[in-house]
């Protein structure tokens, strides 16, 4: 036997082969077609449009690879749709639990009546008082999803363990808004801190979940560039005003002191010149509240008792998470009543009578606003001030449809909110008296999730704080079923004055680049979606696995190799493209090896290469491709380096199995294990909950709880004999 054995220059040499000579662009259509993103086989159902047909077989894929999917496609493109035929394709499990805000529920209700898909609903609104759905299989769908960014809050907490070892679908147009930070807390909601790490990314816990060497997003983010669905074109307009507030005002408000530590100080002039943005009743109404918070100052001072927070949050409203980090304010149960400047009450006694003969002389924005509602075109009007609607309502000249919170009306009169926005539904029927009501002014609060189609002009009269806002506005009328082939997007930029001081826009185009590094948006294609855009421009055509060689002058010369990666416990194949020159270190980034396949993919002559040449390019292959393996089989223990409660579980247990091995306790040792195999894996961030809560059990109770714990099978990963 030892003399039959031959010697090899490699051990990844033995399992991995190299096919015969073939053309140049048969063996580029392989490559690029092996780049292409999953795609699940099973049909989707016939009332899907062929673009929702695509994610469709995408987002099954990554239900079935990962257990989890986020729907990222733009606003308007009929996510609902495809989220249900998702729901009807699952197998078994009973209906799928659909969580969504309260103002969508009826929607909801009626899009799976009309699919034929049985749900069950359950509003976003009752998680955030504490309350899980009841349902125990089937999956889990969640639509708007960005409202789960943040893990403090009380609806994450609620949804998270409940959702451990479920399938979990997630929708949202905008799931990144202030930061990375953002689709991370979504993802991990159904995926394990780890559960990437085959992909190329070690933890979704640590760093940003962004690699554009490894494509890893795209395993699980389904998401194209447009709407693609032959709905309404967008024109975009900006209507840059003068100076819109008085002089003697700026001069005022510029005098504010507001509080001897910068970080609150900021946060109130925010809120100020937020409203001074939007318009001269904002302004009054924020300025009267900020007197009625010093008087509280002054009051609790006068009683050598600290300021409730609750006040300065509830002025400050979610404007807080913009500017600075709330946390640093709330380890303490109070705020020093000194902090604020109580010497603001006198400064406030002038600028409020100033605000009130602004908001009662002229106001340029207001009769900009004017001037483009006089052609009684039907158009949705976003502020994010309520005042600014209550204003506009009051002082437009003819009578306007308007929506704040759980408010709604025409004029002067109060109406249900469904009825109002009926009006501005596609299938909408106004029976009232005159003519249809054609301008509807509101708040966010019809921002998200709503058809209304009617309206073939958009304009946002201030803007918000994030390009999630926007996009959301812009989607009530840029939808599917619009009755228009182009809807209008006008936006009103804030005064100079303001600008300077405040830089909305600013934050704005900052924000705006941040979809671009999670694969989102046109921006983002060259994260991962570039791999589709290749596979697609090699659809038709022979494709063949071997090998081949091209001469180009001037071009360094190298290798361009595909490898398969085979990652057996979610039975799929990860390709990892690699570009080899004889001079430097091997790459995988786009820069370096889309360029060379969409050459060989266009070249007409080629020849055999040299199989001298070959070697030698393998032993320049082996490096890079042993330590993307190694990469992954680290990552299986350390990658998702494990939180502190993960720690002190496993000292625990570790406590545990040395004692039941002196027992001889099998049937402890066997739970104990499990329990050492679940910490030492990525965690969902309902999975982390559970390992916090473990650790405060008594060992019995823990031994109890161990059996209970939810288990996945490792996953494996071997090298596919093909290159």
């Amino acid at each position: 036997m030892a003399e039959a054995l031959r010697e090899v220059g490699d051990p990844l040499a033995s399992i991995v082969t190299v096919g015969e000579a073939a053309p140049a662009a048969e063996v580029a259509r392989a490559m690029a077609r092996s780049l292409a993103l999953a795609r699940s086989s099973v049909a989707p159902p016939e009332w899907l449009r062929p673009p929702q047909r695509i994610s469709f077989g995408r987002g099954r894929a990554a239900l079935d690879r990962y257990g989890i999917a986020l729907l990222a496609e733009p606003v308007g493109s009929g996510k609902s749709w495809i989220a249900l035929a998702l729901a009807a394709a699952e197998n078994g499990g009973g209906p799928a639990t659909v969580i969504v805000p309260a103002a969508l529920m009826d929607q909801w209700r009626m899009t799976a009546e009309r699919a034929g898909v049985s749900i069950q609903l359950w509003s976003q609104e009752r998680l955030s008082r504490g309350r899980r759905p009841d349902s125990q299989n089937g999956l889990v769908i969640i639509d708007e999803s960005h409202r789960f960014r943040n893990p403090d809050t009380r609806r994450y907490q609620t949804i998270a363990p409940w959702l451990i070892g479920r399938r979990v679908l997630l929708l949202s147009a905008t799931p990144v808004v202030n930061r990375l930070d953002d689709l991370t807390a979504q993802l991990l909601l159904g995926l394990r801190g780890d559960g990437l790490r085959l992909a190329g990314l070690p933890s979704l816990r640590f760093g940003k979940p962004v690699d554009a060497g490894r494509h890893c997003l795209g395993e699980v983010v389904v998401s194209s560039i447009g709407t693609g669905i032959g709905g309404p074109v967008r024109r975009d307009s900006v209507i840059a005003l003068p100076q819109a507030v008085p002089a003697e005002l700026i001069v005022g408000l510029e005098g504010l002191a507001h509080s001897r530590q910068r970080p609150i100080a900021r946060l109130l002039q925010g809120v100020i010149w937020f409203a001074a943005a939007s318009s001269p009743a904002a302004l009054l109404a924020v300025l009267t509240s900020y007197r009625a918070l010093l008087l509280h100052a002054r009051d609790a001072l006068s009683q050598e008792r600290p300021m409730s927070r609750t006040a300065l949050r509830e002025f400050t409203g979610g404007l807080s998470e913009q500017l600075v980090l709330w946390s640093l304010f709330e380890s303490a149960s109070g705020l020093a009543s000194g902090e604020l400047d109580l010497n603001d009450l006198a400064r406030l006694d002038a600028l409020i009578p100033q605000t009130r003969s602004w908001m009662e002389g002229d106001d340029i924005k207001r009769q900009q606003l004017e001037m483009l509602l006089r052609d009684a075109r039907p158009t949705l009007v976003f502020t994010s001030a309520r005042a600014t609607v209550r204003y506009l309502r009051d002082t437009l000249p003819s009578p306007v449809a308007w929506s704040i919170g759980g408010e709604a009306g025409l004029g002067y009169s109060a109406m249900p909110r469904e009825v109002v926005w009926s009006w501005f539904a596609p299938e909408g029927r106004w029976l009232g008296v005159g003519p249809r009501p054609a301008t509807l002014i509101c708040t966010d609060v019809a921002a998200e999730g709503l058809n209304l189609q009617h309206s073939d002009r958009v304009i946002h009269y201030d803007l918000p704080w994030t390009p999630m806002r926007l996009a959301q506005r812009d989607g009530r009328a840029i939808r599917l079923g619009s009755l228009h082939a182009q809807v209008d997007v006008v936006r009103f930029l804030p005064a100079p004055e303001i600008e300077r001081r405040f830089g909305i826009t600013r934050l704005l185009a900052g924000k705006l680049r941040l979809p671009s590094d999670a694969g989102l948006g046109a921006e983002g294609r060259t994260l991962w979606r570039w791999r589709d855009d290749l596979a697609q421009l090699a659809a038709t055509g022979e494709a063949t696995c071997g090998c081949a060689a091209i001469e180009r002058s001037g071009l360094p010369p190298g290798a361009l190799v595909a490898v398969l990666l085979r990652a057996e416990a979610i039975g799929a194949q990860i390709p990892v493209l690699f570009w080899l020159p004889q001079a430097g270190e091997p790459s995988e980034a786009i820069a370096d090896v889309e360029p060379r396949l969409q050459l060989a993919l266009e070249c007409r002559e080629s020849s055999a290469p040299d199989r001298f040449e070959v070697e030698i390019a393998l032993t320049r292959l082996w490096p890079a491709l042993r330590a993307r393996l190694a990469m992954a089989d680290r990552n299986r223990w350390r990658g998702h380096r494990p939180a502190p409660e993960s720690r002190i579980l496993a000292r625990r247990l570790h406590g545990l199995l040395a004692a039941a091995a002196r027992r001889r306790d099998r049937l402890a040792i066997s739970l104990v294990d499990r329990g050492l195999r679940f910490v030492a894996r990525g965690h969902t961030a309902g999975e982390a909950m559970l390992a916090a809560e473990l650790t405060g059990l008594r060992d019995r109770l823990l031994l109890e709880r161990l059996a209970r714990l939810p288990e996945r099978e490792a996953q494996a990963l071997m090298v596919v004999p093909s290159i």
